[in-house]
């Protein structure tokens, strides 16, 4: 039995934990290993993963920029870092750049999958990234923007989002209904300015569904990134006709309710990724360019809003501007595993 150590982003985040999900349930004969400093009864569920949480030791060697579980990692077959936006420069992205370079002198063998790259200020961050993924047994960025800038890197590839794989949900849609994942934009400093009139035109548009008598819920994706507060700000007085659902390692019932819905406004990136996989129409709110950058793979024709232009958006430009399931565009998804899948040899 091969073993695995995974680098993932473990804040109880739906669309991170179902990368997770989906990996191990891919390889069930792999075990897999990962470090976590969040407690997620989720992870308990994959019987083929064990997460190490962070001790005394391992913050210590965090603070030094040390790199915690080097000694678990060596005793692994391979490294496969998974995750969306693993590599931003602006998230202290030059250490964790020396840090995957640390992790590949401990693996026989090690892997990207389902990654963007950036933002991106800097040359420097640019070069170094480029050094980490040419070291590389297999890089498979999420969308061609960033495959673009490291095409001529022999190991580098393009796939569509590997959340396009989560397991099909045997429900049916529920007439009318539409369901809305927020975000909590505030967190990021180049947002902040935007959140009251982002609230603001995500209560207009709630009511607005409303209004025309459609059943509504409300998805929180992040809590540990508050979205639930969010939620609670936007919802005040109307909380009774709306549903709020928030992802508490609760996978398989965020899962259906999304594919329950006939619609979805979503400003969190794995809400139109997992929306277009459950066949809903899908109006995005880019706070992000990776959004942008998926909606031109999907050659989208709507100019869709970010966060500081929603006042020019109005219901009907809702209900006439969806983005649709594009099966063959979904259907890339499986090509994320394709490095891994040659060396489990599956």
């Amino acid at each position: 039995m091969k073993k695995i150590w995974l680098r993932a982003y473990c804040n109880q985040n739906l669309g991170d934990d179902l990368f997770i999900q989906i990996i191990c349930n891919r390889y069930p004969d792999t075990q897999f290993f990962m470090a976590s400093e969040t407690e997620n009864p989720f992870y308990e569920s994959i019987k083929n993963l064990k997460v190490l949480r962070f001790g005394t030791e391992q913050k210590i060697q965090r603070k030094l920029h040390l790199l915690p579980f080097a000694k678990e990692m060596k005793k692994c077959d391979g490294i496969v870092v998974i995750g969306g936006s693993m590599f931003m420069e602006s998230y202290n992205g030059l250490h964790k750049l020396d840090e995957y370079m640390t992790m590949r002198k401990h693996a026989e063998k090690m892997f990207i999958l389902g990654s963007n790259f950036g933002p991106y200020q800097t040359d420097e961050y640019y070069r170094k990234a480029k050094k980490v993924f040419s070291s590389m047994d297999g890089v498979c960025f999420r969308d061609s923007h960033s495959y673009a800038l490291f095409s001529d890197v022999n190991n580098v590839r393009m796939a569509s989002d590997i959340a396009f794989l989560s397991e099909e949900q045997h429900v049916e849609k529920e007439e009318h209904s539409v369901c809305f994942a927020i975000a909590n934009i505030k967190r990021r400093d180049e947002l902040k300015i935007y959140d009251e009139s982002y609230k603001k035109w995500m209560r207009k548009q709630i009511l607005s569904f409303l209004d025309h008598d459609r059943k509504v819920k409300v998805l929180c994706f992040c809590p540990n990134q508050q979205d639930d507060e969010c939620a609670k700000d936007i919802l005040e007085g109307i909380e009774d006709q709306v549903r709020c659902i928030s992802y508490h390692g609760n996978m398989n019932h965020m899962l259906k309710e999304i594919a329950q819905s006939e619609m979805m406004v979503s400003t969190r990136f794995h809400g139109l990724i997992l929306g277009l996989r459950y066949q809903c129409k899908v109006f995005p709110v880019i706070y992000d360019e990776k959004i942008k950058n998926v909606l031109d793979d999907l050659h989208a024709e709507y100019n869709y809003p970010d966060v500081s232009q929603l006042e020019k958006i109005s219901f009907e430009d809702i209900m006439n501007n969806c983005v649709s399931t594009n099966t063959e565009y979904n259907r890339q998804s499986e090509k994320q595993f394709a490095d891994l899948d040659q060396w489990l040899k599956i």
